[in-house]
């Protein structure tokens, strides 16, 4: 399983960008968005807050623009 940050425009509800994450550890995505350590975060996640979008900035160089997009943190089956 591998997670991606989604961004989806306010306007037309579409996916316009994604970002695959590799290398970052469940736990660190588990105490980020307040998760157990027993939750395997098969849900999407909104990202929403300033605190979300400075640590997917700094590890993943992802640019937000809460005016115009929504974001969320969302899982996939990673073939690796």
């Amino acid at each position: 399983m591998g997670f991606r940050v989604e961004c989806f425009s306010k306007k037309t509800r579409r996916l316009v960008d994604e970002t695959y994450l590799r290398g970052v550890p469940l736990s660190k995505l588990q105490a980020l968005f307040g998760e157990p350590a027993f939750h395997p975060m098969c849900d999407s996640y909104p990202i929403k807050d300033e605190e979300k979008a400075a640590f997917f900035n700094r590890f993943f160089g992802i640019e937000f623009n809460f005016s115009e997009f929504n974001y969320y943190l969302s899982n996939f089956a990673d073939p690796e």
